[in-house]
């Protein structure tokens, strides 16, 4: 598991949410980037939680792609209209913004990888903010030190699912709705203003099809949606 995180200019409409948006090499020689695709992309999925926010003009992001495509990260971000800052190949100006002592640079880091211990366990190897995302943290107010994991809900609850054992009986319907939306072709999510559990917004199938949906082809949403 791979957690970056970035400072993207605006604030995502959905606090979290899972980006499913195909992607394929596009633009002429000197100057390739990634652009978003139909059928013919790669399939590039991530899951992102907003850490915190500073009004509507900046936000703290943690990521966590579940696919490796190159410049995923950045093109997911720009997708939501909240592009990372600093990165004009991307964002254009609008990944910019006009204030005294931000650095220019790409504010996209690779916070936290976690992988099997072959002794038994997790091996989970942290890396510190480079300086000029530190100054940027220290700029809005944003509280670099902090611990807590905005994805541990959403793999408890998936990886039950994927072993068929269900949710436990104290968690309520809209985590069971939300966590079977993000594994297959649902809408966004959102987490409520008064309440740290998932609020799931236009869901209207019963649970048995999303059960019965993990253990085949999803379909439905295509490889371009945004939820």
């Amino acid at each position: 598991r791979k957690v970056y995180w970035a400072i993207v200019v605006g604030v995502p409409k959905l606090k979290r949410g899972k980006i499913s948006l195909a992607l394929a090499k596009g633009g002429g020689a000197g100057r390739e980037k990634m652009v978003p695709a139909g059928e013919e992309g790669r399939r590039a999925v991530t899951v992102y939680a907003v850490m915190e926010a500073a009004g509507r003009r900046a936000a703290w992001l943690a990521l966590m792609p579940e696919t490796g495509r190159t410049h995923q990260l950045r093109v997911h971000c720009a997708a939501l209209g909240t592009p990372i800052l600093g990165d004009g190949k991307y964002g254009g100006q609008a990944a910019f913004l006009a204030a005294e002592g931000l650095s220019r640079k790409l504010h996209l880091h690779a916070r936290e990888i976690v992988i099997p211990h072959p002794r038994g366990g997790v091996l989970r190897v942290t890396a510190p903010l480079p300086e000029h995302m530190r100054r940027t943290w220290a700029f809005f107010g944003f509280d670099p030190d902090r611990t807590d994991d905005p994805f541990a809900e959403f793999e408890e609850c998936r990886s039950r699912f994927l072993q068929g054992k269900g949710l436990p009986v104290d968690r309520p319907v809209t985590v069971r709705q939300a966590i079977s939306d993000l594994e297959t072709a649902g809408k966004h999510l959102v987490d409520s203003d008064d309440s740290p559990k998932f609020k799931q917004i236009e869901y209207n199938r019963p649970l048995t099809r999303y059960q019965r949906l993990l253990r085949g082809p999803v379909g439905g949403s295509g490889p371009n949606s945004l939820r």
